[in-house]
């Protein structure tokens, strides 16, 4: 998901999705555009970690729910955009 969708929070910080776990920095609005937050440092970090079959904890909540139901945001999107 970290390619075709972000998620916008209140205060302006930018994630690659709703259930995305807020463990550290993240991109924000106010010093920098959306997609410049969407290109960050960060965020391609993220898209690496995919792509090398790495399970970022920071998508736990996505890797715990596969485990537990078979059963994702993550995979409902793969298989939608894939």
């Amino acid at each position: 998901m970290p390619w075709n969708a972000i998620t916008l929070t209140a205060n302006g910080d930018i994630k690659p999705c709703c259930q995305f776990s807020n463990k550290g920095r993240m991109p924000n609005t106010e010093h920098n555009t959306i997609m410049e937050n969407f290109n960050s440092e960060r965020m391609q970090g993220l898209r690496k970690d995919f792509l090398q079959g790495i399970e970022n904890s920071a998508c736990n909540s996505c890797w715990e729910r596969e485990d537990l139901v078979g059963q994702s945001r993550r995979l409902w999107f793969n298989k939608k955009f894939l």
